[in-house]
């Protein structure tokens, strides 16, 4: 490994978190996704910059977890996307296109909705 001040950036300490593998014990070995026993579906829970990004009812574990890959990817850029793709790309690759097309507007709203919410909020204290 080269760790030449160059090759080195900043980061926080949530996004060096980002490099961690997957998850392990449970049904889904992916943070940030799990599996819901009562409903018998996924979920995708992340925490980033203080806010909850919580969204339930997948149907199948390859739906989660292209949900949690948008939400990073819009959420966190750059600093996204790193270590933890080896581990969701199988999942991604096995979702069809026209799933994809579904999910990924369905999730930028939820993201939408939750900016403006928090700018609501602000902009009344």
């Amino acid at each position: 490994m080269n760790n030449c001040l160059s090759n080195l950036r900043l980061a926080t300490v949530q996004e060096q978190k980002l490099n961690l593998g997957p998850k392990r014990g449970g049904k889904v070995n992916v943070r940030g996704v799990s599996y819901d026993k009562q409903d018998n579906t996924y979920v995708v829970d992340m925490r980033v910059r203080g806010s909850r990004y919580y969204c339930r009812h997948f149907q199948t574990v390859e739906e989660a977890v292209f949900a949690r890959y948008i939400f990073e990817r819009e959420l966190i850029g750059e600093y996204s996307l790193t270590q933890s793709m080896r581990y969701i790309k199988p999942y991604i690759e096995r979702l069809s296109p026209e799933k994809k097309a579904e999910i990924e507007p369905y999730i930028i709203s939820l993201i939408e909705r939750k900016r403006s919410e928090c700018s609501t909020a602000k902009d009344t204290q």
